[in-house]
């Protein structure tokens, strides 16, 4: 079941969507989009997995105001997140049950700032298809691997090419986040694809071993790139996690 509601953020009414578990509910996540435009109508394909485990899921419209190619309000955004915990923290049915963040993407930097910065209104991180490097790094990495086929010095060029516009251009490229990995009281669950082009897998998971001393180990997903799937082992861990604690 899915409910129309209308969540405070940034101080206006925003869409959003509430999907309830049919029976009592024994946590709560709320998504955090990826890059670009978002709308409620993204995560449907996780959402019904979740609900079944018990799990409410809150999605809320993406504002978009300051959101550019060259510029991106990390901060902003993490305090978007954090005003849809504390609406979902104050909702009768959901106020007594841990809640979560699910980070995907571009996302998992805004999840874990928000985590750090709002400890007090979450039990759980998930960051989803998550670089966890500096964004000049991820989009460089990205921008280089587009078409693995090329010869490795023309993947150099490309890569440092992206690095440079990145530190040039944007307000976004050398934002970090291992400051707020290492602060995060709860547990944090790092899922990737195995196969994911778009992700430097490697350097994702020895970032979180620095910060987060792979604890929990990272979920690595066989055969999954960066849209991970549905119906999978993954989201089980989490709502588990989630709802008892234990992986």
């Amino acid at each position: 079941m899915a409910d129309e509601v209308a969540v405070p953020v940034r101080g206006a009414l925003r869409r959003a969507r509430l999907h309830l578990p049919a029976t009592r509910t024994h946590g709560t996540i709320v998504f955090v989009h990826g890059s670009g435009e978002a709308t409620v109508d993204d995560f449907a394909w996780y959402t019904d997995q979740l609900t079944d485990l018990g799990i409410a899921c809150l999605v809320v419209d993406k504002v978009m105001d300051g959101y550019t190619q060259t510029r991106r309000h990390y901060d902003a955004l993490a305090d978007d997140a954090g005003d849809a915990l504390r609406w979902a923290r104050q909702q009768p049915d959901l106020h007594d049950a841990p809640a979560g963040l699910l980070g995907y993407s571009e996302g998992s930097w805004i999840a874990a700032t928000a985590a750090a910065r709002y400890p007090d209104l979450v039990d759980l991180v998930a960051l989803c298809s998550a670089p966890l490097a500096r964004p000049r790094s991820q989009t460089s990495y990205h921008w280089a691997n587009l078409d693995p086929s090329r010869p490795r010095a023309v993947r150099v060029l490309r890569r440092a090419l992206m690095w440079t516009a990145m530190t040039a251009f944007t307000d976004y490229g050398n934002f970090d986040i291992t400051e707020a990995l290492r602060t995060i009281p709860v547990p944090v669950i790092l899922v990737l694809g195995a196969d994911d082009p778009t992700v430097d897998v490697e350097l994702a998971c020895r970032i979180f071993d620095q910060t987060r001393h792979s604890s929990p180990p990272p979920i690595i997903v066989p055969g999954a790139d960066h849209a991970l799937p549905p119906d999978s082992d993954w989201i089980n861990q989490v709502g588990v996690t989630l709802t008892t604690g234990q992986r």
